[in-house]
């Protein structure tokens, strides 16, 4: 869940952002210039790719993918973090899908190979 504005407001010197794990390393102003900048990828996102109807004979995507403005918002806000690979978003995933199985932990692995 995104923190809000008002939310973020009420944050000292150093806040704690919440589009994953809290933020303690990040000043006030870099975390309202980060939010601005989700916020305009958001709004991209809605200008670039409207809604369409689907209609009868109309072309859908290969992967059949379904892609919203906080999903592109989560890809640049993990790279605002400086993190192409895993990171904190790796992390959360992995204590949610280990609870979600009632397992002590869960390991993400780059391939089928790498997990054996």
């Amino acid at each position: 869940m995104v923190e809000t504005s008002a939310e973020r407001a009420g944050a000292s010197n150093l806040t704690k952002y919440k589009l994953g794990y809290p933020r303690r390393d990040m000043t006030d102003k870099a975390a309202a210039l980060r939010q601005q900048i989700l916020d305009l990828t958001r709004q991209f996102h809605a200008e670039a790719f409207p809604l369409k109807t689907f209609a009868p004979g109309t072309t859908v995507p290969v992967s059949g993918k379904v892609i919203d403005g906080n999903d592109i918002a989560a890809v640049v806000d993990s790279a605002l973090d400086g993190w192409f690979t895993t990171g904190r978003w790796a992390k959360d995933f992995e204590k949610k899908l280990a609870k979600f199985f009632g397992l002590r932990s869960a390991s993400l692995v780059n391939s089928g190979s790498s997990a054996s």
